[in-house]
């Protein structure tokens, strides 16, 4: 791979992450404004609905990767993958004890399937996201 391709495929993980992390990071704030209990111990709803939007959060940040890799889509996708994965993985043993189990291994778990799920909408061309660059 040439340095130019290198650098396409860390700015395409970089940035499917990021912008995953601003989504995730905008919604948890939305979240503390609209759901009473946030500040001492969240609804159950509140975990299902978080589950929900960061599938959906990752899926646009897999989608958003695989068009700024183009040719190395599947290299940039796998790099994602495993960003999310180590990152996740220490923020599961970080909020062992504040969070429910149940939801730290399921974000964990849905991680990559996300990711792939939005590599795959572009990648088949099936993607309507105006992201093409």
């Amino acid at each position: 791979m040439s340095r130019g391709i290198i650098g396409r495929v860390i700015l395409a993980i970089v940035s499917g992450y990021t912008v995953d992390a601003i989504l995730v990071a905008a919604t948890e704030q939305l979240f503390s404004w609209l759901v009473p209990g946030m500040d001492v111990s969240p609804p159950l709803y509140y975990f299902i609905v978080d589950l929900l939007t960061q599938c959906l959060y990752t899926v646009i940040g897999g989608y958003l990767c695989c068009v700024i890799a183009r040719p190395s889509h599947r290299v940039a996708m796998f790099g994602l993958m495993a960003l999310g994965v180590v990152v996740g993985t220490a923020f599961l043993v970080a909020s062992w004890k504040a969070e429910p189990h149940w939801y730290g291994i399921a974000l964990l778990v849905v991680y990559s399937p996300c990711v792939w799920i939005g590599w795959t909408l572009k990648a088949r061309g099936k993607g309507s996201l105006p992201l093409d660059i």
